[in-house]
């Protein structure tokens, strides 16, 4: 029997990266269209109790995104980046960065890679870079990890619901 789902699995394999890697139980192209669109990011983009009212979405190389994630208390974070690479429905490559000046030196710049495991069964490996350990520590301390966790669980009901 072929799992449908996996465990995320975070990493750090090098001093500047963190690599989250997740199976869904989806086609490629509709997990792909998930990180690459618009009103299907809102739909799960953030940690279980955050919204993302804001999004916008220009998917090619050179083109830009920008977001504001909403907490449950109205606190509110933007961040934006630029596509470096498109390759659908395999790769996307981004930078990625809050707004705010003070987190200016949080930016990385993320790898997104679809693998097709089977027709309905589609896995990611997420890596992010960053200039520092010390930013990439922070980052940690911060919640990356379990934010995306929450959010791939969101991903994982939206796909539940869509009937794949």
């Amino acid at each position: 029997m072929t799992e449908t789902k996996s465990t995320m699995t975070v990493s750090t394999p090098s001093d500047f990266e963190i690599r989250i890697s997740r199976v869904f139980a989806a086609p490629r192209q509709l997990v792909f269209d998930a990180f690459t669109r618009a009103e299907h990011m809102q739909q799960w983009w953030g940690p279980k109790g955050w919204t993302l009212p804001v999004c916008k979405v220009d998917l090619k190389p050179g083109g830009s995104f920008s977001y504001t994630m909403q907490g449950p208390a109205g606190e509110t974070h933007d961040c934006s980046g630029e596509y470096i690479e498109v390759s659908p429905p395999e790769r996307v490559v981004y930078t990625d960065g809050f707004d705010a000046p003070a987190m200016a030196d949080y930016a990385s710049t993320v790898t997104v890679v679809f693998e097709e495991l089977e027709p309905k069964l589609t896995r990611i490996t997420l890596t992010s870079v960053f200039k520092s350990k010390e930013i990439r520590d922070a980052i940690v301390k911060m919640g990356f990890g379990e934010g995306w966790g929450e959010s791939f669980e969101r991903l994982d009901e939206v796909f539940e619901t869509a009937a794949v």
